[in-house]
């Protein structure tokens, strides 16, 4: 319809919807910003880790493996078979799990506290 021909009614019901548009489309801007700095905050933040005894890599099964920081199904299960090469007793003293493929100083670093070896 030419502008000429557009009543006020019109012309006020046509910026009502393009206000009411523009309204709609900022407020799912923000919430999806909003879901999306959440996501991103938490996966930024360090994991908790709290274990009622420390861990023998020498004996423990995989599910406590899996409890350790940075340590999942992969590098538990390459634990296990790492040290049932030696039949058990693989592991004297923490640095000894830098030979375990996947596992070098920095993982080491993070899982050290939480082992005990006897």
């Amino acid at each position: 319809m030419p502008d000429i021909l557009k009543t006020d009614a019109s012309v006020d019901g046509q910026k009502r919807v393009e206000s009411f548009s523009f309204l709609l489309a900022a407020v799912f801007s923000v919430s999806l910003c909003a879901v999306f700095a959440g996501r991103c905050y938490y996966k930024l933040q360090p994991a908790t880790i709290v274990l009622d005894t420390k861990i023998n890599p020498n004996s423990a099964d995989l599910a406590s493996l899996e409890q350790l920081p940075s340590i999942g199904k992969s590098l538990g299960s390459a634990i296990i078979d790492y040290r049932e090469d030696f039949e058990g007793a693989a592991f004297k003293r923490p640095q000894d799990l830098t030979n375990v493929r996947g596992i070098g100083v920095g993982k080491l670093a993070a899982i050290s506290e939480y082992l005990r070896f006897d």
